[in-house]
């Protein structure tokens, strides 16, 4: 079950399969980021996945990630006809660290999920949260820095 695009062209909710859905979808932009995603577009990239080739209603372990956009602190995209990735428009500016990070905030429906336990992993792999699905439904947080959840039974 995979989406990518702009939720806003399609609606609030997307359909998943086995009556699955993808609900309540929010987008934080930090302070100061080259390209905030506006409520008009909602760009993300969604995808929840079963390990071992199993439906979700079988599968010991799955995974999902949401995610939207990140941009160097700092950075700019320059104006000009160059859209060469070895020359970048003029007056192109790469940034620097820190990342700043679209967080994505979302709700994952689906019976399937009832009773899977869940790890939220950061950027860096490292573990910063876990429980139990409860009523099929997972809400994932953007006040985290959440790269992925593992699920399991």
């Amino acid at each position: 079950m995979a989406f990518t695009g702009l939720l806003a062209h399609v609606g609030p909710t997307v359909a998943l399969d086995h009556g699955g859905t993808l609900r309540d979808v929010s987008i934080h932009n930090p302070e100061g980021i080259a390209d905030p995603v506006t409520d008009d577009e909602k760009y993300i990239a969604f995808a929840l996945h079963t390990l071992g080739g199993k439906p979700l209603a079988e599968t010991r372990h799955a995974s999902l990630s949401i995610v939207s956009t990140s941009f160097n602190t700092g950075f700019t995209m320059g104006t000009g006809d160059s859209l060469s990735a070895y020359k970048p428009p003029t007056g192109t500016e790469a940034g620097e660290a820190p990342v700043l990070v679209a967080r994505v905030a979302a709700t994952a429906q689906s019976p399937a999920l009832d009773g899977m336990r869940y790890t939220l992993i950061d950027w860096h792999m490292n573990e910063i949260g876990s429980g139990v699905v409860a009523d099929g439904a997972l809400a994932i947080p953007s006040d985290q820095p959440m790269f992925c959840v593992e699920l399991s039974r």
